[in-house]
């Protein structure tokens, strides 16, 4: 027996659900997971299109040009931590202190973790030394579209 997907009215200050039973409770609960498995869906080719619009303007584009929205490429790169090692050796001392948490033993060994957002412009104005550290030490990016009405 096919049963319509029942209508609630939710009180937003409170989060209570005026229900009869559980099971048409369940009911609204599956329409509503079905509902939003469709709007991920939706989202993704979304995202999709304008990710393809962006690199459609070339390979440095980064953005959509709006009056109305912000919408553009958000790149982040992870770092190979022991790909920094050799700076414990060329960086000065106050410069080391300011970028290096040393390894240390807390409930488990911790390792060397350098602070990127301070080193990355540290490694920029050391040339290429630098910059072949920095490119060694690169594992990935992560791309993430920022969206928001201005």
């Amino acid at each position: 027996m096919a049963t319509e997907s029942p209508r609630y009215l939710v009180d937003y200050e409170t989060g209570e659900i005026q229900e009869s039973t559980d099971e048409n409770l369940l009911l609204k609960y599956e329409h509503v997971l079905a509902q939003l498995e469709l709007y991920q869906r939706e989202r993704f080719y979304y995202e999709q299109e304008i990710r393809r619009r962006i690199e459609k303007q070339g390979p440095t584009a980064t953005m959509l040009l709006s009056d109305e929205f912000e919408c553009k490429l958000q790149v982040r790169r992870t770092y190979s931590q022991e790909a920094f090692t050799p700076l414990k050796e060329i960086l000065p001392g106050i410069d080391l202190a300011r970028v290096l948490e040393p390894a240390h033993t807390k409930t488990v060994e911790v390792p060397d973790k350098w602070d990127t957002r301070r080193l990355l412009p540290m490694l920029q104005r050391m040339g290429d030394r630098g910059l072949q550290i920095r490119v060694a030490a690169e594992q990935g990016e992560k791309v993430t579209l920022v969206f928001k009405r201005r």
